[in-house]
């Protein structure tokens, strides 16, 4: 299974289909959900900001009532101790996405980044899951 970390569910459902009978799509960012889903995880997509208002894409649960501004960057100690690769999502500013991924780089986790607002992300995700051996 592979956990998307990130408030936009409809986000990943290409994704879902392209993979679909070869790997499972989840998508959850409130800490219960990641919580539970992070440890069956083979791989993470992560974004940065999650607090663009929506619930949280698996449980509902609104995120206003789990942080005031929630973000992506606070998981990446519990995803570097799963050591499972990452596939930084984020279209946020390059500032946030650099910070997510220098935290990353100083966790040692394996990770490539390519934003969800690129010409065809999902093709890159798909290839960089593949080379890091999730599919």
């Amino acid at each position: 299974m592979i956990l998307a970390i990130d408030d936009d569910g409809g986000r990943y459902g290409h994704l879902a289909h392209l993979l679909e009978g070869r790997a499972e799509v989840v998508v959850a960012c409130c800490p219960v959900c990641v919580s539970e889903l992070l440890p069956v995880a083979t791989a993470v997509l992560l974004d940065y900001d999650l607090d663009g208002g929506d619930p949280c894409p698996r449980c509902f649960a609104s995120c206003a009532l789990w942080a005031s501004h929630p973000k992506g960057i606070m998981y990446a100690d519990k995803v570097a101790a799963r050591k499972v690769p990452v596939v930084v999502t984020s279209s946020s500013s390059n500032e946030n996405v650099r910070a997510l991924c220098a935290k990353l780089r100083a966790y040692d986790v394996r990770f490539r980044q390519h934003r969800a607002t690129d010409t065809d992300p999902e093709l890159k995700w798909i290839a960089e899951l593949w080379l890091m051996g999730v599919l």
